[in-house]
């Protein structure tokens, strides 16, 4: 199969709007499934973040943000990449609050990952 010519991977600012909005409402879904099913906050929330597991989680949410914020522009699909990190921030946070029944643990996450999107609205071309 022939490589895909640049401009076939070109999006214009409409279509970037729209990827970046169905992006950001999935992870907004991810906020609400975890309020709805990990209902259990019983138990100090420090000791819950401190937990190996929920530490694990959020160093690699904070290793996808980064990388998030390093695509280089230069990457034909550098947007939809730098989108797929961000949402891969919120989805850690997700299991955290589904592993330990705790919403409460996607708020740090979801926040970072919604900072990371704030920054990436496509405002023009």
């Amino acid at each position: 199969m022939p490589p895909v010519p640049y401009h076939h991977l070109y999006m214009n600012l409409q279509g970037k709007r729209i990827v970046w909005g169905v992006i950001v409402f999935g992870t907004v879904l991810y906020l609400v499934i975890a309020l709805f099913v990990a209902r259990d906050t019983e138990g100090s929330l420090g000791e819950k973040i401190q937990s190996p597991l929920v530490m694990g989680l959020y160093l690699a949410a904070a290793a996808s943000f980064l990388a998030a914020n390093m695509v280089p522009r230069t990457l034909a699909a550098w947007f939809v990449v730098s989108l797929a990190l961000l949402e891969t921030v919120a989805i850690l946070g997700l299991v955290a609050a589904l592993v330990l029944s705790d919403w409460r643990l996607i708020l740090a996450p979801w926040l970072l990952s919604m900072a990371g999107f704030i920054r990436l609205w496509p405002a023009r071309e």
